[in-house]
């Protein structure tokens, strides 16, 4: 699997635009059941267009995503398209290996092994994310930036 870049959003997402349509929401949904903290811009527009939110894929509940669009030539602002924001319902274990968030094997207060991840950017400037306990609410990690 290679590393998600800005450039390599933007080449998947060019591939993808000359898939059938079918072959789009298939593509879609690997990139979302691999990377699902880095899901890339085309893959949220494909499956946000032809799912809406929540949708599942694979053990993935993605249940909101939205993309920033760039703004080229505007200072601090960044010019590519990118998440805005995103909520995935995961595994502890795909939530701590996607992200730098500390997050245990199960929760400590009620037992589950499954986690709300929540990203939330405004370009480079600012921005945070959270990994809480999808049942019980308890907060496992969280950072914010800007």
């Amino acid at each position: 699997m290679t590393e998600t870049t800005h450039d390599s959003d933007e080449l998947d997402r060019n591939d993808a635009q000359h898939l059938p349509r079918s072959d789009q929401v298939s593509d879609a949904r690997e990139r979302v059941a691999e990377t699902p903290l880095y899901p890339g811009v085309w893959a949220v527009d494909v499956l946000g267009d032809a799912f809406g939110f929540p949708t599942p894929v694979g053990d993935v509940l993605l249940v909101s995503a939205s993309v920033t669009r760039g703004q080229p030539r505007h200072g601090a602002m960044r010019s590519d398209d990118h998440l805005g924001s995103l909520e995935v319902v995961a595994s502890n274990e795909t939530i701590r290996d996607g992200s730098a968030l500390d997050v245990p094997d199960a929760c400590p207060v009620c037992g589950l092994s499954r986690t709300k991840y929540t990203l939330s950017t405004h370009h480079n400037i600012a921005g945070h994310e959270s990994a809480v306990c999808a049942a019980c609410g308890n907060e496992h990690d969280g950072e914010m930036w800007g």
